[in-house]
């Protein structure tokens, strides 16, 4: 239809309205979500924008140049979900470690997801679709999907679900005649819904919609409806079996209960599922864990209930119960996959979760609006919209209180603990939060208050020991680490951390054992490598140590204690153009390392680049001040600068720290018979042989010293060396360089 042809309603078209809907509701998402905005990167987010070293291949994945390789193409990763997994590896490059660039994409995703499910809804011819699609974008419930960064996943799968569903629709409702735009529509929508899967496979019970669809819109399903899902449904069963390999090689189960009690839990998820998104109060990130026994009989009633409400919509199927009947079917397939028949990590929690429901929020929203649009159609037009906008007021309020909660770690599980007190992975989390914070007593706190509802939770004997070996209780740590291999003995981390704690009690053979292990279960983990050279350095075997720092630099070049400590080894070796370089990469990657300086400095220094020098020694004592050995250092460079007043002032400021630093006693008497004065240089040799009476090179000087001052006596000279050159001042010791660290 020509635009100028259309109807109007105050002069404006419908294309024109439509576009202001449009508008209207990605603003008010938009406005929703603000207070997520500034958010930081909360729970899991660690796994693909944290530390990429260790055991962390996502993250390692997703921050590496060559990462995509891994996504697409291994099973290192352990979900098969290569586009969202692609989708972070763009981001990464985009915002780097800034939380809100991927916080706008993911809002972004959302807000279009609401807009095409819109379009899908009208195409249906369901009732008030453009307000069914407003409560979508702005229902508390989504809330976890879209301010929680790791839940892209989720809006992007959705997005491009929703893409393939009106896609095919238009499929079905272009006329035979028209071959091409058949063809073109169900291409568009078939390769949708792969990406779909790709994204996430929570949407691969696409084609049961769609058959239940075409039943809603012709009364029948027939091979016509049939043929044409047939590529759909063998996508979905390819990906769904990658989805099940992937998630079993990913580690143990987290699902003891057998067949039985699965099958009927599914009646209790699909029900707490449909009541949240009837009335979204009190959500929480983890819900208590229920146990579904299925040998008590009321354990089967919730999935009773739905299948006999479903067979009442059948037998009614030509009047009201047509929409009950869709609606209900429609709901439990989206939902099926994630309602607890199938191993999910995050069943170690809770057996339901907000953002599992994210794929099937629309349904509910659509029935319930579409009902009430039915019901109100002899209303007023005021007083339609007028309901119509308290309902999007009252939930976008909850919305945008919950939106808030996902803006840290400590916001979100305190609010967890408000509402489940037995949550024991939000004491495991807070854990975490307190303990980057650096307060290891409460981390403390929160592990223990973990491992009393979770006591077999591997990882939380793993963190409670590292907070413990962070205040020096190594005996309680090693508890822990033990504890952790009891259940898991090829646990990465639990054998580098106890093999750390043996290596600091000097236990270092002990040590290595525990480090060989790690890299049994893991030959590509750089921090193995990295705590083995230590090792092995404490063990004088520096071509080891050399060997397995090279080897995890390989792994993760960015280790900057790697590069520092190979420096070292390497420097030892006298090759000093190569630890140069690696000291460089060390500061490169972490600039605020003062022993890479003092090592760098002294290179420097050796090298005659003593300008330089000076400079690494001075950021040393920026962050520093009370380090002797750094003013020691400084004033060896000064003095081989000819700056002999410099010089003095930081032997000064060593003796100060440090007063039998002999050394400093030794170079500073240099430092004064450079200047004349003999007297103050005398006293700083007498201390080098208090502190070390064997000290032949102390005494050589003293004699020297005496000597000349008895030369000045006889002459009537007022300064060392003025008129003559002494041939004990011709051959004068140089001052004395100790590499300090």
């Amino acid at each position: 239809m020509n635009p100028s042809m259309e109807p109007t309603t105050f002069g404006w078209s419908r294309r024109r309205w439509q576009a202001i809907g449009a508008f209207a509701l990605i603003a008010l998402t938009l406005v929703v979500y603000l207070p997520s905005m500034a958010g930081d990167f909360v729970w899991d987010d660690s796994l693909y924008f944290g530390d990429p070293g260790g055991d962390n291949t996502q993250a390692r994945a997703i921050q590496s140049d060559d990462g995509l390789r891994a996504i697409w193409f291994s099973t290192t990763l352990p979900d098969y979900w290569p586009l969202s997994s692609t989708l972070f590896w763009l981001e990464w490059r985009l915002w780097g470690e800034n939380p809100m660039g991927y916080r706008v994409v993911n809002l972004l995703l959302h807000a279009f997801t609401a807009l095409t499910l819109w379009r899908a809804l009208r195409r249906l011819g369901v009732p008030g679709a453009y307000l069914a699609a407003s409560v979508f974008a702005v229902h508390p419930v989504a809330a976890s999907s879209v301010a929680w960064i790791s839940e892209s996943k989720n809006t992007l799968s959705q997005l491009l679900f929703a893409v393939s569903l009106l896609t095919y629709l238009r499929f079905e409702d272009t006329p035979a005649s028209e071959a091409g735009s058949r063809r073109c529509w169900y291409t568009v929508a078939l390769a949708s819904f792969l990406l779909a899967l790709l994204a996430k496979t929570s949407v691969i019970m696409l084609p049961a919609v769609l058959l239940i669809l075409a039943w809603w819109r012709r009364q029948r399903i027939g091979w016509a409806d049939m043929l044409p899902l047939l590529p759909f449904f063998a996508l979905s069963l390819l990906l769904g079996v990658m989805t099940v390999v992937f998630q079993h090689l990913d580690g143990a189960l987290v699902r003891p209960e057998g067949l039985l009690s699965r099958m009927a839990g599914v009646g209790w998820c699909l029900g707490f599922y449909l009541y949240k998104s009837l009335l979204p109060i009190h959500l929480a990130a983890i819900y208590p864990r229920w146990d579904v026994d299925p040998l008590w009989l009321p354990a089967w009633a919730p999935l009773l209930a739905g299948v006999a409400v479903i067979a009442i919509a059948w037998r009614f199927r030509r009047g009201w119960g047509r929409a009950v009947l869709v609606a209900l079917a429609g709901f439990s397939a989206i939902l099926l996959p994630v309602a607890g028949l199938l191993r999910m990590d995050i069943h170690q929690h809770s057996l339901v979760a907000d953002h599992l429901q994210y794929a099937g929020l629309i349904i509910p929203a659509a029935f319930v609006v579409g009902v009430a649009a039915h019901l109100a159609g002899h209303w007023r037009t005021g007083l339609r919209v007028a309901t119509g906008l308290i309902v999007l007021a009252v939930f976008s309020g909850l919305t945008w209180q919950r939106a808030q909660v996902f803006t840290s770690n400590t916001a979100l599980w305190n609010d967890t603990l408000e509402k489940n007190a037995g949550a024991w992975g939000a004491h495991y989390g807070l854990g975490i939060a307190s303990g980057l914070e650096g307060d290891s007593a409460d981390a403390i706190r929160h592990y223990r208050e973990a491992l009393k509802s979770n006591p077999a939770h591997v990882a939380t004997h793993v963190n409670l020991g590292h907070a413990l070996q962070s205040q020096g209780r190594l005996a309680e740590a090693t508890h822990q680490y033990r504890s952790a291999l009891k259940i898991d003995p090829y646990n990465l981390r639990a054998h580098i951390n106890l093999g750390s704690v043996l290596q600091a009690e000097g236990m270092s053979a002990a040590a290595v054992l525990h480090y060989r292990e790690a890299l049994t279960a893991m030959p590509d983990f750089p921090d193995a490598h990295y705590n083995l050279g230590v090792a092995f350095e404490s063990q004088g075997d520096t071509a080891a140590a050399i060997h397995h720092y090279r080897t995890a630099l390989r792994l993760n070049p960015d280790l900057a204690a790697a590069h520092h400590n190979l420096g070292s080894g390497l420097q030892s070796r006298g090759e000093t153009v190569a630890a140069l370089k690696h000291f460089r990469a060390a500061l490169a990657i972490d600039a605020d390392m003062p022993e890479t300086h003092m090592k760098l400095g002294n290179v420097l220094q050796a090298q005659g680049r003593v300008d330089a020098a000076v400079q690494h020694f001075r950021v040393v004592l920026t962050t520093m001040p009370d380090y002797p050995q750094a003013h020691f250092n400084l004033g060896n460079a000064l003095q081989m600068q000819g700056n002999i007043d410099a010089a003095v002032q930081a032997y000064r400021d060593a003796l100060s720290l440090a007063p039998d630093f002999w050394e400093a006693h030794y170079n500073l008497a240099l430092a004064f018979r450079a200047q004349a004065n003999s007297t103050d240089a005398v006293h700083h040799v007498r201390a080098v042989l208090r502190i070390d009476p064997g000290n032949h090179g102390a005494q050589d000087v003293l004699d020297q010293l005496l000597g000349k001052a008895a030369d000045r006596h006889e002459t009537g000279l007022d300064r060392i060396g003025e008129g003559t050159t002494p041939s004990h001042q011709r051959n004068r010791s140089h001052p004395t360089t100790p590499q300090g660290d």
